[in-house]
Parts: C-alpha cells; sequence; structure tokens
C-alpha cells in the first residue's frame, strides 16, 4: 500500500472510531489547517494496528473537527451532512441527460439529450420540461427524474457521496446499490432551508419559495432543517466560538426519519420565524466578516481577526453566547415534523415520478441492446429493470410461441421489448403471462 493509500485508509479508519477512543492531541487540533506532528501521526499508526481498539460512529460535529484538523491525513477540508465542503479523496464524476422533453438550460445552453453533466453544473428547466440524470458510481447508480420549472446544481458527484442542490421545482431521486464496490454511498440533497440524506432509496424533494418538502416513497430518508449561512463558514471560522459550533451540532442533530408514504414539510417563513428568535446570531453571520466567507474551504489570519471582532462586538460575555446558544437550542432542536400521506397517494407520485414518455422508453431500449448484445436472460432482467423500470415476464402466445419481455400498454395492446426486437401484441392473442 502507497503512503497516499495508507493516509486514506487511516483517515477512514479514524472516522469510524468514537471521539473517546481518539488520542486527546486530535481533539485538540482546531482551528485552520495545518500539518499534523509527525509524533502524533505514528501514535495514530501504531494505535490502528492493535486489532483490540474499539470502533463506532463518530457524530458530525466530531467528524468536521477531525476532518478540519488533521490536514496531513485528510485532503483538503472535510464535512458532513448539509455542507459544501468535501473530502477531496475522488475522481469526480459525470451524470447523463439520458431523456429531455421540454426545453433545458445548462451552463447557459440549451441542453440535450447525451449531455454530460459535471460537478458543480446547473440545470434550468422551462415550466413544461421533463428530464431525467443518471449517474453511475463504482458502489450506486443514481437516477434524477426533474420536472418543470426546476433550478439545481450538481454540487459533488464522486464516488462516495453525490450532492445535488435545488433551489425551486420538484426531483424526484432513487438511488440502486450495484453491489460492485461495499463502500457506501450517501446522497444528498440540499435545498435552502433544509437538507435530506439517504443510502439508498426514493424520495421526492420539492422547493419553492413557500416551502420545501421531501416526501418518502421508498427506504428511509433523513430530513432536517439547513441554515447555509451557518453551514458554508470554514471550520477554521466555526472553531472561532462555540456558540458556532454548538449550533450547527444542534442543527445536524435534528433529523426527522421520512420513511415511506411519509412527508415532511420545512415552510419557510416558519424558517424565518425561527431565525427571529436568534437575532444576534443571525445579524453576526449576516455580517460582511462571515458571509464573504461561505463555500469557502479555509481563511487567512486576518479573516478569522475581523470575525473573532465581530463576535466580541456582539457578545461581550459568555453569559450573553450561552444565552444565544439556549435561545438557538429550543428553536432549532427539534426536528421537522412528519405526516403520513397513505400508500395510495404514494403509490400514485411513485408512478407519476417515474413514467417515461415512448420516447424515452425507446431511446433506453435501443441504448440497452446495444450493451446487451451476445448476453443472456438474466443480464437483460437486470438491465430492463434498471433502464426501463420494470422486470420483463414470460408471454405464451395461443400459436404457442413464447416471448420473455418488457410489458407496457399502448392504445389497447401490449408492446413488449424483448432482448432482441420490440413486439406489437394484441391481448387476445396472448395465451398467459406469467408473472414471475
Amino acid at each position: 500500500m502507497s503512503s497516499e493509500e495508507e493516509r486514506k485508509e487511516l483517515a477512514r479508519r479514524l472516522l469510524e472510531q468514537s471521539p473517546e477512543n481518539w488520542p486527546a492531541e486530535l481533539q485538540g487540533l482546531r482551528g485552520a489547517a495545518r500539518k499534523m506532528p509527525p509524533e502524533l501521526r505514528d501514535r495514530l499508526i501504531a494505535m490502528h494496528r492493535v486489532p483490540a481498539v474499539a470502533r463506532g460512529t463518530a457524530s458530525d460535529f466530531w467528524r468536521k473537527r477531525l476532518l478540519s484538523a488533521a490536514a496531513a491525513l485528510l485532503l483538503a477540508a472535510g464535512v458532513g451532512f448539509g455542507t459544501y465542503r468535501y473530502l477531496q479523496q475522488d475522481e469526480s464524476y459525470q451524470a447523463e441527460l439520458v431523456a429531455l422533453s421540454g426545453a433545458m438550460k445548462s451552463a447557459g445552453n440549451e441542453a440535450r439529450t447525451g449531455l454530460l453533466v459535471a460537478e458543480s453544473d446547473r440545470l434550468q428547466a422551462s415550466q413544461e420540461a421533463r428530464a431525467a440524470l443518471a449517474l453511475s458510481l463504482p458502489a450506486a447508480r443514481i437516477e434524477w427524474r426533474i420536472f418543470g420549472a426546476a433550478e439545481l446544481q450538481l454540487a459533488r458527484l464522486r464516488g462516495d457521496q453525490a450532492v445535488v442542490a435545488l433551489s425551486s421545482g420538484r426531483l424526484y431521486s432513487r438511488m440502486d446499490r450495484t453491489g460492485i464496490e461495499e463502500r457506501p454511498v450517501a446522497l444528498v440533497i440540499h435545498m435552502a432551508h433544509s437538507a435530506a440524506e439517504v443510502r439508498g432509496t426514493r424520495f421526492i424533494s420539492e422547493a419553492s419559495q413557500q416551502q420545501e418538502s421531501l416526501t418518502g416513497l421508498e427506504g428511509e430518508v433523513r430530513f432536517r432543517r439547513r441554515w447555509d449561512a451557518l453551514e458554508e463558514l470554514p471550520p477554521s471560522v466555526l472553531a472561532l466560538s462555540p456558540l458556532l459550533e454548538r449550533a450547527l451540532e444542534i442543527l445536524q442533530q435534528a433529523n426527522s426519519v421520512v420513511g415511506p408514504a411519509t412527508a415532511s414539510t420545512v415552510p419557510v417563513a416558519d424558517f424565518d420565524r425561527r431565525l427571529n428568535a436568534v437575532a444576534r446570531l443571525r445579524s453576526l453571520l449576516e455580517a460582511p466578516a462571515f458571509s464573504t466567507l461561505r463555500q469557502h474551504s479555509e481563511a487567512s489570519d486576518s479573516e478569522l481577526q475581523r470575525c473573532r471582532q465581530e463576535i466580541a462586538s456582539r457578545f461581550p460575555s459568555a453569559a450573553d453566547l450561552q444565552a444565544e446558544l439556549t435561545a438557538f437550542r429550543l428553536a432549532f432542536g427539534d426536528p421537522p415534523q412528519v405526516q403520513s400521506i397513505g400508500e395510495e397517494r404514494s403509490d400514485f407520485l411513485q408512478q407519476e415520478a417515474e413514467s417515461m414518455s415512448e420516447a424515452e422508453r425507446d431511446a433506453r431500449y435501443a441504448s440497452l441492446r446495444a450493451d446487451l448484445a451476445g448476453k443472456g436472460e438474466v443480464e437483460f432482467r437486470a438491465a430492463a429493470v434498471e433502464r426501463l423500470g420494470r422486470a420483463p415476464q414470460r408471454i405464451r402466445l395461443k400459436s404457442g410461441k413464447v416471448i420473455f419481455g418488457v410489458i407496457f400498454g399502448v392504445e389497447g395492446r401490449y408492446r413488449v421489448y424483448t432482448a432482441d426486437d420490440t413486439l406489437l401484441i394484441a391481448p387476445e392473442d396472448i395465451e398467459e403471462i406469467s408473472f414471475e
């Protein structure tokens, strides 16, 4: 194993440790990124060569401290659920625009089917548009379906995490593990006042000027409020005050779990009301000393000093800090409420989200056939479920012929997509369909 690979492996194992198992020196390294002292690095390596080390799961709060401190182990600054700074350990991937009806722009240019969308690219869909994006990662396949007047940015497309920032409109997300690798993959959806994270499920996110919502269709989704003015600050700035660190911890821990046939909503007016309860903290983060550092991975010494001065002027005593932290906990310590929407409504939303036009279906089938030349039924079944959304069935005709294909109803007849061709079959010609 190369030294670079060893550092990455050590970083991964550290992130799996609960904080009480880390050396005290590691917990004390805070502020701007710096090189880890050689003696600490040697101690950590030695510690992880002992098989009896207890293992656990680090919280996002402690994860942030580790990533901001151990720059020799972790490349750049890392972060947990709900921010824009990431552990830069993987190559970036590209998503493909596999289907599009209506008008859509990418980086100001008209988008076309087959377009490759890279990390940081922004998409804007017209009111009548429907589109499908596909992202293949080593350990998962993710599909997004975009509905009218949606605006989104693919903020991160890496092997371990895909992050989408949804500004407006509706976005259906589906993530399936491919089984190629065991490494977990996280899918994160950011909206202006909320965030969701999953590791394999189907759900719908929707953002408007009035509210942001998440509807679970399959599996479970973590959903919480998100305050970008706080969460997009560099770790070194957050470390300047326990008020900032603990406020972030409160936000990240107040998660709802949205399961199948349930939904959760973050009304914009309610979010603003909560911010008004911490007016001094809000004013602090809106000050230029802080607002100009959003989405930065680090801050200079002079920038940190300006932030210190702003904190001291607004919170001159420890009692002031504690009072604002208490107010923040009361305002943001409860997770968003979850309501049942019923299975019938959930099924309808999923069918609506996954429905394809005949043109999209034919385009996906053409791609499937090209990739499956010479392959058997097992490969066809897996590809059909992935690209056409249905498993193939065995159809016995009255003539005795048996067909193995994916069935769609078209104007009173059945269009059947087989591994080799498409067939149009009248219902009266069918003897039996075996649903496997």
